[in-house]
């Protein structure tokens, strides 16, 4: 099968990056913050004993605008699901791009030293702001995030454990170089998911499957690399998404505690793969972001890291100690503070991290690093 290159980096992707954070801070800050059913202490200490924070009257006309673009579905999930399909697009064409020893560098550099000085950040704001107890164990599994975590210290993390093992799959997998490859791994993690559920083991099996669903957005980038009729294309991918279906099916059945685990249906993936996979097919018609805009895009993971911890504390504290209960002025003092945060943290840990990652890749292998650098910008 012949292989074409594929394009720099893509708009629809930042796009598609800018929405998917969007709707996870979306969820947090209007729908947490407007809710009495959820309990906000184990995040925020005592001080959370003012919830609802925010009043639904005030901001539940965003939460019904948004639900109209997601359908209905959460808007956490939702943003959940846009944010696995871009990582399952982008990481084989760093497979491309790198050996596997500079893979591995790469995501480590660019997950590992944002997230240790936002952890590092949050457990001086849990204990000297918030007066709470530091959990040692809490920290390292939340560092750490190769082991089950007993204890979130912000509800975001769960979905980085997940990516991490899918980049250690891809390390042992390799390259995407072929369908059977991909038929073969999609299999692979379908048959593990059915073990695991078959021994109820919760962690295990909700990590494998979200990773078959990332591996959905794999398959785009695959077939967005060879040349392949739609046809045959619409069929390979129809049949990747029944694999998935089926297997979730089948775990259901075996587990049926299986998506109250994993807080996802099917009918969310489906809808949002459908998204994705539209987007990519009209991406030559999305328009480059304004300078907001692209800064949301830029600054999607430590803003994903930051966001609901520090805006959910900047709102209960101007809410109990400065007096102010107006929603709109409680919710934009959250989106600037996490928004100059999240920008501070890019440009001061996220950029030098992933340059300090490059230039120890040219230096293993610096005549790869010149053939690819006009391949896809996936950093």
């Amino acid at each position: 099968m012949e292989r074409i290159k594929v394009m720099e980096r893509s708009d629809w992707l930042d796009w598609l990056r800018m929405i998917a954070v969007l709707l996870v801070m979306i969820a947090h800050f209007i729908g947490a913050t407007t809710s009495d059913k959820i309990d906000l202490s184990p995040e925020f200490g005592s001080i959370a004993s003012l919830q609802p924070i925010l009043s639904l009257k005030d901001v539940n006309f965003i939460h019904v605008f948004v639900s109209q673009l997601t359908h209905g579905f959460s808007e956490g999930a939702s943003g959940v699901c846009l944010f696995f399909l871009v990582t399952g697009f982008l990481i084989p064409s760093m497979l491309e791009k790198y050996t596997r020893t500079q893979f591995l560098l790469n995501r480590f550099f660019r997950i590992y030293p944002a997230l240790a000085v936002v952890m590092l950040l949050m457990c001086a704001v849990r204990y000297y702001v918030l007066h709470m107890a530091i959990n040692g164990n809490a920290i390292f599994e939340n560092t750490v995030l190769l082991l089950p975590i007993q204890q979130l210290m912000t509800g975001v993390l769960w979905t980085l454990p997940i990516e991490i093992y899918f980049y250690l799959l891809c390390f042992v997998v390799g390259k995407f170089k072929t369908i059977s490859q991909l038929f073969g791994l999609q299999l692979g993690l379908a048959a593990l998911a059915s073990l695991a559920a078959l021994a109820h083991h919760t962690w295990s099996l909700r990590i494998l499957s979200f990773i078959l669903y990332i591996n959905l957005g794999s398959w785009v980038y695959f077939f967005s690399s060879v040349k392949l009729s739609y046809r045959k294309i619409v069929i390979f991918l129809s049949l990747a998404l029944l694999i998935f279906s089926t297997t979730l099916v089948l775990c259901q059945k075996i587990y049926p505690l299986l998506v109250r685990d994993m807080g996802y249906d099917r009918p969310i993936f489906f809808y949002w793969y459908a998204i994705f996979c539209a987007a990519f097919c009209l991406r030559k018609f999305f328009a480059k972001l304004n300078v907001v805009c692209q800064l949301i895009a830029d600054c999607c993971y430590p803003l994903y890291l930051m966001h609901w911890f520090f805006g959910g504390t900047v709102m209960i504290l101007l809410k109990r100690e400065a007096g102010i209960s107006n929603s709109y002025i409680l919710l934009l003092s959250a989106i600037i503070v996490v928004t100059l945060l999240a920008k501070l943290i890019h440009h001061s840990v996220e950029k030098p991290a992933i340059a300090f990652a490059k230039s120890l890749n040219k230096k293993l292998r610096p005549e790869l690093m010149a053939i690819s650098e006009p391949i896809l910008q996936t950093d």
